[in-house]
């Protein structure tokens, strides 16, 4: 049928065929359900599903309602003239018009979502490939004209006369976007690249006519969009900040001038504090990113959205603030006001995916008037804590669950549950246990915040069961508290576990399950140095959907271990020993479900591990146990290790020990040979080194980064090295000495906000020179000696605690901040 005799019979409102007619253009894809009708003299045609146009369809004086998306196939056209579209979202973002490779062009239009009851519920419009020619036509009720992220595809915008009515979010310039704006009046969205680094200002007028080219000539991060405006009156501007991935360069965003601006953060597995400003009167921070005001007049209206894709975030939002929209793919993000609740979460749209965990935390969500909505799809999790709730539409997609605790309703807030739950709870009674704790005996709480002020044990036959609890071991430093396993168990029902924070620094505690179980059901571990086992006793460890709070380190699977991990997403750590000699493979893969068995049938190991359908974000752990001279010759190969962290535990180490990240050398310690398989690219990111021994004479050698150094014994010598200072601790005789190296947090430009601790006990010393300081706490105890010459700094604070040894830095004063 050819397009000029469709678009003739479409012009008929009455005609019995069409139906017929309209299926025909929609090719292969299933055909929606269309329904004509005159209504105050003019013809109005509703459409029920999901419409695909591949060929011509003309129309004029014309009302749509569509029930479904809108998907411009390639070929398609849909022409428009003197018309009004309305896609019928029962809620924001239910239905979008798609481009597939076609067109759309309007004349004296009106299009977009609708608001019913003074609620909007909002479509999109992806122009991701394909071409919208607009003349007077008018946009409302959307969240935006996108373009696809990928300059591969193009998205072509040709408007005049192309105008913002109510609820008109903006043109999202970014991407593939290729735009040329007439004698129009909208708000736009400018999308930032900042993987490639750089500085970039930006001037961006208000209420006034504009004839300016945004493209990558003219904006740094501009690359590969280009937006010509051609007496464009802007009302409003966004600024999409994207691409904030870890270990991207640096990147600056001045703001010299904008009456009316919302700033908007995409990051990609973000760690750390995300510090928001209200004014900008300081910078905002994320990841690589700073973003700050320059010298002209800069309203910062809110923070249009904060989205974070990725599984491995563990962000936290600091404010004031007041944020439109919250997206969450993965990971964990805390929004943590403070006790007068500094910040405002609009929920436009706050979404979580997968199996995100979300914890918001003294915070204000939704207005008291129009609607908000929150939204678990998949398995994630949102636990909002100490909140004021405004008009809010509730809604769980998939297994996700949704708990409200401590809250204050101030307007209405409706529920949906399709599948998981709504919870509203009252809030955790705080009960302090203020000494060591042994259970001997059965308890069990449910709903509380147990505190433990002292290390806690389980006896034989004793056993705790808690059901959606939290279980804080309180200490003032890191492995200053501890949990103890001598033949009980702990059972763990939709809680959390581990320690805490303590003037800014983590206070993690350990779990050494060396003798006793631990049942976990729906559990979160956080602050914590590892789930640890015995050599000599069996620790059994059953965890289903076990998940990771803020620095929860791994399940170090060691010594005799029985551990059965289900549908879990938990770091995971492997010990191999070294002394029992032979040659072994490993397969480790990250970011990814997928189900394994480590034992001694293919490990120099006498533990049992078993994964299914588990997934390890980020990196694994594998140490490299009894590392000695002498010994039977030891020679894993790395295949499937695209990111983990290797620890070396040796003992009477000597000579050259030369590390680094992608293991294009084979590393030889002693009689531990590490190399990489055949078409494999294994990728160390981090070390860790633990040393025994009086002959211990090591010399190590980067360009490479530490993140936990432990030494009892012998002289080692480090050079040319990145030390984090996870923990960094010296006991004994133990001899370090640092040439050329840089101590401390942030590791790169991506700062967590995290402090490293650096501990000199009993007789030991550390000496250096060309040593940088980063955020650091140094402690000597005893008789032990910190002796720095030569010593920088950029950031701090650098804390020092001499309790017994003198720390000495050459004249160099710590910084406060």
């Amino acid at each position: 049928m050819s397009s000029l005799r469709l678009s003739r019979l479409i012009t008929n409102p009455m005609r019995n065929c069409f139906l017929v007619l309209f299926s025909l253009a929609l090719g292969a894809f299933a055909a929606p359900e269309f329904k004509e009708s005159l209504v105050d003299g003019r013809r109005k045609i509703e459409v029920f599903g999901d419409w695909h146009i591949g060929e011509t369809v003309e129309a004029a004086d014309t009302l749509y309602e569509i029930h479904g998306n809108i998907v411009l196939e390639t070929n398609g056209v849909w022409k428009l003239s003197n018309s009004e579209v309305r896609v019928m979202c029962n809620f924001s973002r239910e239905f979008e018009m798609r481009w597939n490779g076609g067109t759309f062009i309007t004349t004296n239009c009106t299009v977009g979502g609708i608001k019913v009851d003074n609620r909007l519920r909002a479509s999109n419009f992806a122009l991701k490939d394909g071409r919208w020619d607009g003349v007077d036509t008018t946009v409302q009720n959307t969240y935006g004209i996108t373009f696809h992220w990928n300059g591969d595809f193009r998205g072509v915008l040709r408007g005049k006369r192309f105008n913002a009515g109510p609820n008109p979010d903006s043109i999202i310039i970014s991407g593939g976007a290729d735009i040329v704006l007439e004698d129009s009046t909208f708000p736009l969205s400018l999308g930032l690249h900042t993987e490639q680094g750089g500085k970039v200002n930006l001037d961006l007028p208000c209420g006034e006519a504009l004839t300016r080219t945004f493209d990558k000539s003219t904006l740094c991060g501009a690359e590969p969009f280009r937006a010509e405006l051609k007496n464009v009156t802007v009302p409003h501007w966004f600024v999409f900040v994207r691409n904030i991935w870890p270990n991207n360069p640096k990147s600056e965003i001045t703001i010299d001038r904008c009456e009316n601006l919302m700033l908007s953060l995409l990051g990609h597995n973000v760690t750390g504090a995300v510090s928001l400003s209200p004014d900008l009167s300081s910078d905002v921070r994320m990841g690589s990113v700073k973003v700050m005001k320059g010298k002209g007049p800069v309203n910062l209206r809110m923070y249009g959205g904060l989205y974070f894709s990725g599984k491995e975030n563990d962000a936290k939002i600091t404010g004031p603030a007041k944020i439109a929209e919250l997206m969450l793919w993965g990971g964990k993000v805390q929004v943590a006001g403070n006790n007068s609740k500094d910040i405002f979460l609009g929920c436009t749209t706050l979404d979580v995916h997968g199996t995100g965990v979300l914890e918001i935390d003294h915070a204000v969500l939704g207005r008291e008037q129009g609607n908000g909505q929150v939204i678990i799809k998949d398995e994630g999790k949102i636990m909002a804590n100490h909140v004021d709730l405004g008009s809010l539409i509730v809604k769980t997609e998939g297994n996700g669950t949704i708990e409200f605790r401590d809250f204050e309703k101030k307007a209405e807030v409706k529920t949906k549950e399709n599948g998981g739950k709504i919870v509203f709870k009252e809030p955790r009674e705080v009960v302090t246990v203020s000494s060591d704790w042994k259970i001997a005996d059965q308890q069990s709480f449910v709903n509380k915040h147990l505190v433990v002020d002292g290390n806690l044990t389980f006896e034989k036959g004793g056993e705790l069961e808690l059901d959606d609890c939290i279980l804080e071991i309180k200490g003032e430093y890191s492995r200053h508290r501890q949990i103890y396993w001598k033949g009980g168990k702990l059972i763990t029902r939709n809680s959390t576990v581990g320690g805490g924070v303590h003037d800014g620094v983590y206070a993690n505690t350990i779990f050494n399950l060396n003798d006793g179980e631990w049942d976990a059901v729906d559990t979160t571990v956080q602050y914590s140095y590892g789930i640890t086992f015995s050599q000599e006793t069996v620790g059994k460890f059953r965890a289903t959907r076990l998940r990771q709070g803020p620095s929860p380190d791994s399940v170090i699977v060691s010594g005799k271990a029985d551990v059965v991990l289900t549908d879990s997403q938990f770091v995971v750590g492997l010990a191999l020993y070294c002394l029992k000699g032979g040659e072994y493979a490993l397969d480790l893969p990250v970011n990814r479900r997928f189900s394994a068995k480590y034992d001694s049938s293919n490990l120099p190991a006498d533990y049992s591990l078993e994964l299914n359908n588990h997934l390890v974000p980020s990196q694994w752990f594998v140490f490299f146990r009894r590392i000695e001279p002498g010994k039977p010759e030891c020679v894993v190969t790395l295949n499937d290790c695209p990111n983990f962290l290797p620890h070396l535990l040796g003992h009477n180490i000597a000579g050259d020990v030369q590390l680094g990240f992608d293991f294009k050398q084979p590393l030889k310690i002693a009689n531990l040979t590490i190399k990489r398989g055949d078409q494999f690219y294994p990728w160390a990111y981090q070390w860790g080194t633990y040393f025994t021994g009086e002959k211990t004479d090591a010399h190590i050698k980067g360009p490479a980064v530490i993140g936990e150094h432990m030494q009892w014994a012998g002289n080692v010598k480090m050079q040319d090295m990145t030390v984090t200072c996870t923990t960094l601790d010296l006991h004994n005789e133990a001899k370090l000495q640092l040439q050329d190296v840089r101590l401390a947090r942030p590791l790169d430009w991506v700062d967590d906000g995290s402090t490293g601790e650096f501990h000199v006990r009993n007789n030991a010393v550390a000496t250096g020179t060309n040593v940088d300081l980063g955020r650091l706490v140094l402690h000597t105890s005893n008789s032990g000696a910190i002796d720095f010459t030569n010593v920088t700094s950029s950031i701090g604070p650098q804390k020092i605690r001499e309790e017994g040894g003198e720390i000495n830095l050459g004249g160099f004063q710590p910084l406060e901040q």
